[in-house]
């Protein structure tokens, strides 16, 4: 997923906190951001006003994905276009369903968050 905006700095500094696997290019007035995994990040967190959060979600531009402000939040998501069956015994699958639940998760939102950290750190993402 692309994500692009135009160079004002407070916008940047909220995306050069991100792990080295997301390239941030500037050219032109323009930051493209490849962005591999989705993120998401809140008004408080970029120490933004409310105006100027609002300016920034309308400015964004996202190619192979979509942005969707909830709230405080900005959301950005890479579009899913590839499905992986995964086996389980119903005891198992009864243990993921509890854990999804109690993290306020669907199902397959709770197994990607755990896959993702568990990448994460497989891979020393930083």
């Amino acid at each position: 997923m692309k994500v692009r905006f135009p160079a004002k700095e407070e916008w940047i500094r909220i995306f050069k906190r991100l792990p080295p696997v997301f390239k941030i290019n500037v050219s032109d007035g323009v930051v493209e951001v490849d962005c591999p995994f989705g993120y998401e990040f809140t008004r408080d967190a970029c120490r933004l006003s409310v105006r100027e959060f609002a300016r920034l979600f309308r400015s964004i531009e996202v190619e192979g994905g979509s942005k969707k402000k909830k709230w405080d939040k900005i959301i950005l998501e890479p579009h899913k276009t590839v499905s992986v069956a995964v086996r389980w015994s119903p005891t198992e699958y009864e243990y993921v369903k509890k854990a999804a639940e109690s993290a306020g998760m669907k199902v397959s939102e709770y197994i990607r968050s755990c896959v993702f950290m568990r990448m994460i750190r497989d891979l020393n993402i930083e």
